[in-house]
């Protein structure tokens, strides 16, 4: 197994957890994670990518192949609002045993923009690999196209000629159970892998 076949499993494995995870006043009593998502003060279940992040980091600790880290402050320094350029951060960063960085990884929930994140996840560093990981709770008629629309704009701020690694993108919709896969090559452009 490749290094990304392995880390999109990690992933899938993790997307899967969060399916089977209870909430406040609902907890799963067979559930395999003691996480649950809490409510929020209407009484609604509060989402976000949090919760993904525990499930992933506990997936990285079941497997031998990939160290790992946290938060992980960019090599570059961007500039997102138009200040003074600053370091960014990314959620995950996978290492080989050597040391070296394999992958970036970002984690996202709703439908967001994503022009900051595709910036550094494209531009950053050198890696085989980079992956955008998004969840959304339920879509409608228009939600898909919406957020790949979303990701065509968000490249046209991003020169080509900064790019130094591809980013594979998975969208999970929670309600129906389903992932959706994009690449965003090392030229900047965006293809659907699935449909």
């Amino acid at each position: 197994m490749t290094n990304n076949e392995a880390i999109e499993k990690l992933i899938e494995n993790s997307f899967k957890e969060l399916l089977k995870i209870g909430e406040e006043n609902a907890i799963k009593q067979n559930a395999e994670s003691r996480l649950i998502f809490p409510k929020k003060r209407d009484g609604e279940k509060r989402v976000s990518e949090q919760e993904l992040r525990f499930l992933l980091a506990r997936e990285l600790e079941k497997q031998k192949d990939f160290y790992y880290s946290v938060e992980v402050p960019t090599e570059d320094e961007f500039s997102f609002t138009g200040d003074y350029p600053l370091s960014a951060r990314t959620d995950l960063c996978l290492y080989n045993s050597k040391g070296k960085k394999i992958s970036l990884i970002e984690l996202k929930y709703k439908n967001v923009n994503v022009k900051n994140d595709f910036l550094k996840l494209l531009c950053d560093s050198e890696t085989e690999q980079n992956y955008f990981v998004q969840i959304v709770d339920n879509t409608n008629r228009g939600t898909i196209e919406k957020i790949e629309k979303k990701y065509q704009d968000a490249l046209t701020y991003i020169p080509s000629t900064k790019i130094k690694s591809s980013v594979k993108i998975i969208l999970f919709v929670i309600s129906k159970q389903l992932s959706r896969k994009y690449k965003i090559n090392k030229t900047g452009e965006l293809s659907k892998l699935n449909k």
